[in-house]
């Protein structure tokens, strides 16, 4: 088990996931860049077949109500 930033997926030695999660930490992160960064690497993990579920999103417009 590893535990480490986001932008740091590509360090793990384990490679050809078949599924990488990212649920209810998007909204913490500190912009679409940092995003977008994130996501590719986390492609970059995944098996040919592989998946990558994106979960509980914040709207950006609603934010601060919540």
């Amino acid at each position: 088990m590893s535990a480490l930033p986001a932008h740091q997926i590509h360090t793990l030695r384990e490679k050809n996931f078949d599924l990488v999660i990212m649920n209810s930490v998007i909204q913490s992160f500190h912009g679409y860049n940092y995003l977008k960064q994130v996501i590719r690497k986390s492609i970059d993990l995944l098996s040919d077949r592989g998946y990558l579920f994106i979960g509980d999103i914040m709207d950006l417009e609603k934010k601060k109500e919540l």
